[in-house]
Parts: C-alpha cells; sequence; structure tokens
C-alpha cells in the first residue's frame, strides 16, 4: 500500500524540523497555521516512537529519530 500524498508531506514536514526548520517557517511554506505544524509534528514523533509501520520499524533501528 502506497503512502498517501499527505503522509508523504507530513514525514517530510517533521524531517525538515529535526533538521532545523522553524515551525513558523515550516507553516509558511506549506500553507498550514503553526498550530497544524505542531500537531502534525507530536502525531509523527508518535509515530517515529511507536508504529509497527516498515518506514518508522527502520529508522528507529537505523537511529535516524534523534
Amino acid at each position: 500500500m502506497q503512502p498517501r500524498k499527505t503522509t508523504d508531506r507530513n514525514r517530510e514536514i517533521f524531517f525538515r524540523f529535526k533538521a532545523g526548520a522553524t515551525v513558523e517557517r515550516l507553516a509558511e511554506q506549506y500553507g498550514l497555521t503553526i498550530q497544524r505544524i505542531r500537531a502534525l509534528l507530536i502525531d509523527e514523533r508518535h509515530r517515529h516512537d511507536v508504529s509497527p509501520e516498515h518506514f518508522y520499524r527502520a529508522r528507529r533501528g537505523a537511529g535516524m529519530l534523534n
């Protein structure tokens, strides 16, 4: 099953944030509110911590979350 377009966007936002992008800048770039970006980051962090999906399991094992 292919990830939805929104799923890809959310993952990209999360990794850009981890790379140093600010919440404000991400909101501007993606046309979302600051509150939505924050909620998305919380959700993605949770997925990275507990999701059984291969995408997240592989990153947990490779130490790519911190």
